[in-house]
């Protein structure tokens, strides 16, 4: 940084004359000056630039968190909550935490309340890799106001990731199914290792004319009946117990259906 002296009046700081580097330093009688260490210098303290506009303002919405570390008794729980996955398709994955007590039983659940910035500091890494893939779990935000975000509380999961997050989930030992009807019940679910079930229909005669489809689930040689799973949804059985994969294209939509579907063949003499 280069200072103008004559335009900060430096010839009258002191009331002594400053060089400016135009002129030759020679004493009177044509010897090199002496420089003496006592020279007056000028001393440049600029003040602290202030924080741009923009970054006090996005302060004062997304205000700083705690960053202290994740209490130790506190655990996230993933709920299936029947009630909100009725109509099939997606998966809707709520997000709950607790404490655990001192006999491995946990303090009521309430909804799970954290930013993305949060994951990072899970300590568990099974909980980092869940929570950074669902819906909303990471984005793109500029500067670093995305890390402010909240978690969503119920991200809805397509089959594709169900498909690869629910093992995942299923073997944290936190994961739970809320009944239908059942608001305070948490039933522990774990993944089923036994492979996908197959959705089948049979064709049932009813006496000379009419026929029933009845569905049921079948895999290798187990037979279930179409009303075993509590829950059929983006490409999974849930029951009361585990979590399994349907086979793949398994259209939900029969399943939801009731088990047994009649209809009349007609008379013997072909009409209908």
């Amino acid at each position: 940084m280069i200072l103008d002296l004559d335009a900060l009046g430096a010839d009258g700081l002191d009331g002594r004359d400053y060089y400016d580097g135009d002129e030759e330093l020679y004493e009177e009688d044509g010897a090199a000056p002496l420089l003496s260490s006592r020279s007056p210098a000028i001393v440049w303290n600029p003040e602290k630039p202030k924080p741009p506009d923009w970054r006090k303002q996005l302060g004062e919405v997304f205000p700083p968190r705690d960053c202290a570390a994740w209490p130790s008794k506190l655990e996230i729980l993933y709920v299936v909550d029947a009630a909100k996955n009725v109509y099939g398709g997606d998966l809707v994955l709520s997000l709950q935490s607790c404490n655990r007590n001192a006999n491995g039983s946990f303090s009521r659940p309430k909804v799970l309340s954290m930013s993305q910035g949060q994951i990072a500091q899970l300590p568990l890494s099974e909980d980092r890799e869940i929570l950074s893939a669902l819906p909303g779990g990471q984005s793109y935000s500029y500067g670093y106001a995305g890390t402010y975000l909240p978690i969503p509380e119920s991200p809805r999961l397509s089959p594709a990731l169900a498909g690869m997050l629910m093992p995942l989930v299923a073997r944290t030992g936190r994961c739970f199914l809320r009944p239908l009807n059942e608001a305070d019940n948490l039933l522990p679910l774990v993944w089923d290792e036994g492979g996908p079930w197959n959705f089948l229909f049979e064709l049932h005669r009813l006496g000379d004319t009419a026929c029933t489809l009845v569905g049921f689930f079948e895999r290798g040689e187990e037979r279930r009946e179409a009303t075993f799973p509590a829950l059929a949804t983006a490409g999974l059985t849930i029951t009361r117990d585990r979590v399994a994969p349907l086979v793949r294209d398994t259209p939900i939509e029969w399943i939801n259906r009731p088990s047994q579907t009649g209809f009349d063949l007609g008379s013997r003499n072909g009409t209908r």
